[in-house]
């Protein structure tokens, strides 16, 4: 997606964050050591698991994981795990309200169950990166796959707000080395009839600002889901876009503005907004009909031929 700047103003961008949660079904969780282990055995990531500083419960590497703190540190994060016991029937984030406008995706049959009966909560955050944002993200990720299969749970992505069953995050055929369909979610709701807010979840992982366009006629959702999968892309490996920058056709392009009146609090910190060029070169307060409107002809155009 061709993109152009007119100018670079000073941006504060947020951290990298992780924020995975597993819900594990099992008795008993694994042993730290079937997670990281120094030499890779049992089939564990490569790493070194302990116990967090402070932890005040006798907790120890070589028995099944118990209420407490540990720190999984990988060739490329250090990710803390927080373990929680839970009761089969405990509420879950998107149980309540299966239908809210902001959902959860990914909770099929087989989720659910597994959320209804879980005993185990195990949050992981990031404590440290050690090496590449996109190597760390995948420690995380790969992580929190090994405990949900040796606790047969799900995943709880809540950065992408999106339930995953061990492993199925991964696309087959995915880019490399890092695929933002495995890692960001476009979600496409109806604010108003026939009016679209198309937005991403899960550019926060990358120390990214999340992207939108707002208002949009409901025919445009598609183009505007495939440009903001196409722009996440590019941010994740190693482009940058920052408020100001113009993208798509440049007959009509379309300019990022920065924002923060988020829509409906799924934002913590400031995120992008696409909105068209007025006549008079400047972007417009909201909106992205006439770029994308272009874009989609565009596109239709290729295609046919």
């Amino acid at each position: 997606m061709p993109f152009f700047r007119l100018f670079k103003p000073k941006l504060a961008l947020p951290p990298p964050r992780l924020r995975l949660v597993v819900f594990g079904t099992e008795e008993t969780l694994p042993w730290p050591l079937q997670l990281t282990h120094p030499g890779g055995l049992w089939g564990a990531l490569t790493g070194v698991p302990s116990i967090a500083q402070g932890c005040h419960r006798p907790l120890q590497l070589e028995r099944p994981m118990g209420e407490g703190d540990y720190v999984f540190e990988g060739l490329d994060a250090a990710v803390i795990a927080c373990v929680q016991q839970r009761h089969p029937g405990d509420p879950y984030p998107g149980r309540e309200r299966p239908n809210h406008a902001h959902p959860f995706l990914g909770l099929g049959s087989l989720e659910r169950d597994r959320l209804e009966a879980a005993r185990w909560m195990v949050a992981l955050e990031f404590t440290e990166l050690l090496g590449s944002i996109s190597d760390a993200l995948l420690y995380g990720m790969e992580l929190a796959d090994r405990l949900a299969m040796l606790s047969e749970g799900v995943v709880l992505d809540q950065e992408a707000r999106r339930y995953y069953l061990p492993g199925k995050w991964r696309l087959p055929n995915a880019l490399k080395p890092m695929d933002a369909g495995e890692h960001v979610v476009v979600q496409l709701e109806e604010r108003l009839p026939g009016a679209v807010w198309v937005h991403t979840h899960g550019l926060s992982k990358f120390g990214c600002l999340e992207l939108e366009v707002r208002g949009l006629p409901a025919n445009l959702g598609e183009t505007a889901s495939s440009l903001l999968l196409s722009l996440s892309q590019h941010l994740i490996s190693g482009g940058g876009l920052r408020p100001g920058d113009r993208v798509g056709d440049f007959r009509a392009p379309l300019c990022l503005r920065l924002r923060e009146d988020d829509l409906s609090g799924h934002y913590r910190a400031p995120f992008m907004e696409l909105v068209d060029v007025g006549d008079d070169g400047k972007a417009v307060e909201t909106g992205a009909t006439c770029g994308l409107t272009l874009l989609a002809l565009t596109w239709s155009a290729r295609q046919a031929v």
